[in-house]
């Protein structure tokens, strides 16, 4: 597959990376000779320099053997005008454009009249991510498909409950009034594929799948009994931490920090009920004032990854109980998760975002990247004919599914089932696999296209 990304920035540049990981044929075309120069020194792609919505450069980046274009400048209207013109300059193209302003995302009309194919919005999908890890507490991050009626939730086995030591038969036997299933479990940052005999540690990160309606249920059994999120702080109130706000002010006791004056004076405009206090979230005496002690969960969500981290511990050692903080750098993810309970990726979250769509026109239905892009879920289809399909008819233990690959459900029409082995598969299914090692996912296409000996 031919890709051509616009824009060689953070996410541009990051994108380009995954994809040739990949194996696909990836041109990346940036008006910034220095920002190519420095791709192309690191991964084997072509780069072209100039202007992104200029059809000469379109022309000399090979747009018409490309199969998608992801449009991902830093400015919304050159990724409109570049989708357009691709969708002139070949008509069988894919267009995947980042929008962030308001008036242009999610708008039919620009849709259309752009050949715009799928577009996204990194605040709005970061946003919720972090409204997910807030609205199921004791949960490090919620996925959903089927129309939000099946959940992949990610939760730490905690010290609150019995289950820790206990094996994974042990802990069925314990909550068998509800049916879900485990198909992965982080230790020590490594993937253990889980078995009936797996035990289970405090601070093992346990991913399971279950009917959304359930896991507020379940989640007690491996995180102990957690508060509603009633009394939330945000620290920023920019994109995120307004759209973070704007979800929960009405039903929670919602307080923003921000130190710039006139964007207090805009979200004291845009939100109805949350609190706006001027002021600096690594201000001791601030937090203290505020009674931070008696909030049920601090977001750290400036675009300053020191800041978040700095304020997060802050409110920490001045015992709130729970943090969610935005950190950029890998590095100090890696090292400060564990410390600060919840961390969120945004440019790990955008790609994964960016990736399902780009997949989307493969194979695969909805993909969530999970693990900072170690992981994936992924939901295939069964389209085949009974008689064609190699999955028809066969139950779960007897497909030969790729090493490092775990069904753990099926959506059939309205219902949701969640896979044991004996469960069997029927044309039409859509099946949700959990992925610990992305080179299954080759294996897993063409695994698909297998038919029926």
């Amino acid at each position: 597959m031919n890709i051509l990304v616009l824009g060689a920035g953070k996410v541009g540049s990051e994108i380009a990376r995954v994809l040739v990981a990949n194996s696909c044929g990836v041109t990346v075309v940036d008006i910034d000779a220095g920002r190519l120069l420095e791709i192309q020194s690191a991964h084997d792609l072509r780069t072209v320099q100039g202007n992104a919505a200029d059809p000469e450069i379109l022309q000399q980046a090979g747009i018409a053997d490309v199969s998608i274009v992801v449009a991902v400048t830093a400015i919304d209207e050159v990724n409109l005008v570049a989708c357009k013109m691709c969708s002139l300059l070949n008509n069988k193209i894919k267009t995947i454009a980042r929008i962030r302003s308001p008036q242009y995302n999610n708008t039919p009309i620009v849709q259309e009249g752009f050949d715009i194919t799928h577009s996204f919005c990194p605040e709005q999908i970061v946003a919720e991510n972090v409204n997910s890890a807030i609205a199921y507490p004791g949960c490090l991050s919620v996925h959903h498909f089927a129309n939000r009626r099946l959940a992949l939730a990610a939760i730490r086995v905690s010290s609150k409950t019995d289950i820790a030591g206990s094996t994974i038969k042990e802990l069925r036997q314990q909550v068998a009034e509800i049916d879900y299933r485990i198909v992965s479990v982080y230790r020590d940052n490594k993937s253990i594929t889980p078995t009936g005999d797996t035990r289970l540690f405090v601070g093992d990160d346990v991913y399971l799948l279950v009917v959304a309606d359930k896991l507020k249920e379940l989640t007690p059994f491996l995180a102990g009994i957690q508060n509603e999120n009633k009394s939330i702080i945000i620290a920023g109130g920019g994109n995120i931490g307004k759209r973070v706000a704007a979800r929960f002010e009405k039903n929670s006791n919602v307080k923003i920090i921000e130190i710039n004056r006139d964007r207090c004076r805009i979200l004291s405009q845009e939100l109805s009920n949350a609190l706006i206090l001027k002021g600096s979230a690594t201000d001791e005496g601030l937090l203290k004032q505020e009674n931070i002690r008696e909030s049920d969960i601090f977001c750290a969500l400036t675009s300053d990854d020191e800041e978040n981290i700095l304020s997060a511990m802050l409110a920490k050692r001045l015992g709130v109980t729970k943090t969610a903080v935005l950190i950029n750098r890998p590095a100090y993810a890696d090292i400060l998760g564990r410390q600060l309970d919840i961390v969120f990726s945004p440019s790990q979250i955008t790609i994964g975002s960016v990736l399902t769509h780009i997949r989307g026109f493969g194979e695969f239905n909805t993909m969530y990247s999970l693990q900072h892009g170690t992981a994936e879920a992924i939901e295939i289809n069964i389209n085949d004919s009974a008689e064609n399909s190699y999955f028809t008819g066969r139950e779960i233990q007897e497909i030969e599914w790729p090493e490092d690959t775990l069904p753990g459900a099926i959506i059939r029409d309205s219902q949701i089932l969640i896979a044991h082995d004996t469960t069997v598969i029927e044309n039409k299914d859509h099946i949700i696999c959990f992925i610990s090692n992305k080179k299954a996912i080759v294996q897993l296409e063409k695994l698909i296209s297998r038919k029926k000996e």
